[in-house]
């Protein structure tokens, strides 16, 4: 595979940024957005490792009764794959655990575009309460399909395939 090509929005300037302390609110330019709660609260102590994060997402989903299966890299499987992949209502949702300090790949990067691009729904994680606000925030999952949600700790990033953005800050500095 070569370089990957679908572009990655970075953390900058946004269409809405919102802080912790006050509702949700996306404004109307961005409708597939709706959603009324306050940041997610987080349930892992800071410093925690990639693994940390995926033992309790799993246990989520058999807790939310979602169909999955944990992807494992190897030979023959390309670069990036999400670490969990799930469907629920018929939507596919790829869900990227990372640990406290970790990073995206370009590779990581690029399937995410890919996997909001062909309608599904992509999650980039830090902490498994991430998981439980977007399943209690979009309880249907087709007003999030093409979407993805990235958890850079101390702000989500939510954008979709045609450019709407939207960051949830939590008002603490990372």
């Amino acid at each position: 595979m070569g370089k990957p090509t679908l572009k990655f929005p970075t953390m900058g300037p946004y269409d809405t940024c919102i802080p912790n302390d006050a509702a949700i609110c996306i404004p109307e330019r961005c409708p597939i957005f709706h959603c009324g709660e306050k940041f997610p609260t987080r349930i892992l102590p800071s410093n925690h490792t990639e693994k940390m994060t995926i033992d309790p997402v799993k246990k989520i989903l058999d807790k939310l009764n979602i169909w999955y299966v944990r992807m494992v890299g190897g030979l023959g499987m390309r670069k990036g794959l999400p670490d969990i992949l799930c469907c629920k209502d018929g939507i596919a949702v790829g869900i990227e655990c990372k640990g406290d300090k970790g990073k995206i790949s370009e590779h990581q990067e690029h399937e995410v575009m890919r996997i909001i691009h062909s309608g599904g729904i992509a999650l980039v994680i830090r902490d498994p309460g991430i998981l439980n606000w977007f399943f209690r925030t979009f309880e249907d999952l087709k007003i999030a399909a093409g979407m993805a949600v990235v958890d850079y700790g101390a702000a989500i990033h939510i954008f979709d395939n045609v450019g709407h953005s939207v960051v949830i800050s939590s008002g603490k500095k990372q």
